[in-house]
């Protein structure tokens, strides 16, 4: 099982390495290391607000977990691995 303060953690260092791979190809870009579209760049960055609302929510939920019902908190923080 994991908690709702892990996965926060855990989303949030995702997040944050994907907005340093956006900014270093983007880099790369501009400085013609590679020969990729700037709109690659673009199309990561789009992913960004979305991960970073996740992860502000699950703070919230985590605030507020004494006043949520069990049930709720064991719903979100169930392990549904893909098979």
């Amino acid at each position: 099982m994991t908690g709702i303060r892990q996965m926060a953690d855990e989303i949030g260092l995702d997040t944050r390495e994907r907005i340093d791979w956006a900014n270093n190809l983007e880099r790369a870009i501009l400085m013609a290391h590679v020969k990729r579209p700037a709109s690659d760049v673009a199309l990561m960055r789009s992913r960004h607000p979305a991960a970073l609302a996740a992860v502000r929510a699950l703070k919230i939920l985590e605030a507020w977990r004494d006043r949520l019902p069990a049930e709720f908190v064991a719903e979100i923080e169930r392990d549904e691995r893909p098979s």
